[in-house]
């Protein structure tokens, strides 16, 4: 925006008006707003199969969630449920069950899933 700027008032009749100032500029930056929701990407597999006590990386070919505005650091899933027999991690930790993750942390690969065999105490 560029605009002028000048004094207003009553200003006696023998009293020319005051200088105008023009030549000033504002920048207005417009920034989208959140207003559409995380879209649930192609999921191609959604399945694993991995070996009895074993644990496997879930990447975005099994778990993607996109929105224009937001970046993927930003996307944090909450656990609300975990699975009946393991845990979700995040590496280096496996050993931790995760209860938040980011859409970063598995395009990173740092997301796993922990497979704990019925009978242990930690499943």
């Amino acid at each position: 925006i560029a605009f002028c700027v000048a004094a207003v008032g009553d200003w006696p009749p023998d009293v020319h008006p005051p200088n105008v100032s023009c030549g000033h500029t504002l920048d207005i930056q417009v920034i989208p707003r959140n207003d559409v929701r995380p879209k649930l990407g192609y999921m191609p597999q959604k399945e694993i199969r991995m070996p009895e006590g074993s644990w496997r990386v879930i990447n975005n070919s099994m778990l993607l969630v996109t929105d224009e505005d937001t970046p993927a650091d930003k996307l944090v899933y909450s656990i609300t449920s975990g699975p009946s027999n393991g845990y979700l991690a995040l590496l280096p930790n496996r050993t931790v069950a995760a209860s938040t993750f980011s859409q970063r942390d598995i395009d990173d690969m740092l997301l796993l899933y922990q497979h704990v065999p019925r009978g242990n105490n930690l499943g």
